[in-house]
């Protein structure tokens, strides 16, 4: 909903859900929701980057334990349009970051059309 423009709907789906979390004492949910809300919020207001090509997308890559998550932030025309995040599963052997990030990346845009640009982020 967020790409398709629609982001008001999705925070208050997110604050609904972050009152109900509240309501059944599942505080550690609710502050999650609470960050996820602050975090729409701030790309909500910050559409256009200053000084990047006009596309471009954003890539960040997360491995902790067994579990791997890779956000993909999207700039059209330099307006932020959105983000999606990934969760790959992990093989027997736990990949770095950077060997994730490059297997997704070739996934990811055999079947999309690549921006201008990518940045990639990660943490070694």
């Amino acid at each position: 909903m967020f790409l398709q423009g629609r982001s008001s709907a999705v925070i208050d789906e997110l604050s609904d859900a972050m009152r109900q979390a509240s309501v059944e004492q599942r505080f550690e949910r609710a502050a999650r929701l609470r960050d996820q809300i602050q975090a729409m919020r701030a790309v909500q207001g910050a559409h256009y980057v200053v000084g990047a090509s006009a596309d471009m997308d954003v890539l960040a890559c997360a491995i902790q334990g067994e579990s791997a998550c890779v956000s993909v932030l999207f700039f059209r025309n330099g307006m932020a349009l959105g983000s999606r995040d990934f969760f790959p599963r992990l093989g027997v052997e736990e990949p770095s970051p950077a060997a994730l990030l490059a297997q997704f990346i070739a996934q990811y845009y055999s079947e999309h059309p690549a921006p201008a640009e990518l940045v990639v982020a990660y943490e070694p």
